[in-house]
């Protein structure tokens, strides 16, 4: 394995994937039980990892700044290629972290920045659309919706009453259903040992049943929303006593 940025996700029982968005990249599989490489990809280099919800498929974002975006589906037990989509854009750059990206049956999403891309492995396409001009933090799929939770980047921040939103997709018309809009304020962390500040940026955490209607579970600073997937009207909302950290610490300078 390389030195670079690693991301880690499980797929399945018993499989742990590790992708590399830097240098040479890699992607690598392993047995969580014996720690044995399963299978690997040594020039891979991978901007977006994202697991179906049964673990068995991968799908794989690589950005190609200046030219455009690849898109591969894996089988995560073996490491073939099971689909491949491209998308020829020179307006897409490189982001220094891993974009949030899911996968839900044959189609599967990436924000970058404010333009979310859909790649449809059935027929092997892929399309781009502006969906705001924030930055996307998360993304989450589940019965042919995406919901995306996005705020501005860091550049642009102030310490308080920071523009959020969330939205959900309709991955096969590939348009927005619904977009919530709110703010948020961030808070430091006082650690002599690490400056850091604590963002608790917009979060899509999961889905669940409210009312026996869908809903998504998801926070901006330090309020939980419930909102149904239909129309994204909440159903509830928890004010919790700081911010809902859903995409770590970010380092200051």
């Amino acid at each position: 394995l390389d030195m670079g940025e690693w991301t880690i996700a499980t797929a399945g029982p018993d499989r742990i994937v590790a992708a590399n968005r830097q240098r040479n990249g890699g992607i690598a599989c392993f047995d969580a039980a014996s720690g044995d490489m399963l299978w690997q990809h040594e020039a891979a280099i991978v901007s977006s990892l994202s697991v179906s919800d049964d673990g068995s498929q991968l799908a794989l974002f690589t950005v190609i700044p200046g030219e455009g975006i690849v898109a591969g589906l894996v089988d995560a037990a073996t490491g073939d290629a099971l689909a491949w989509a491209e998308l020829d854009n020179p307006a897409f750059l490189e982001f220094p972290l891993f974009l949030p990206s899911c996968l839900d049956g044959a189609k599967a999403c990436l924000a970058t920045g404010g333009t979310l891309v859909i790649a449809d492995f059935e027929s092997a396409t892929m399309k781009a659309f502006q969906m705001n001009d924030m930055m996307a933090w998360s993304a989450q799929a589940e019965g042919g919706i995406a919901v995306i939770a996005s705020s501005h980047p860091t550049a642009e921040r102030s310490p308080q009453n920071l523009a959020a939103e969330v939205s959900a997709i309709d991955l096969a018309k590939g348009s927005i259903g619904w977009t919530d809009r709110t703010s948020y304020d961030y808070a430091a962390v006082g650690d002599p040992h690490q400056a850091a500040t604590v963002t608790g940026d917009p979060h899509a955490w999961g889905f669940l049943r409210a009312g026996g209607e869908a809903a998504v579970a998801w926070s901006a600073g330090s309020t939980l929303h419930v909102s149904l997937l239909a129309d994204g009207r909440d159903v509830a909302s928890y004010d919790f006593p700081s911010p809902i950290v859903g995409t770590g610490i970010t380092p200051t300078t």
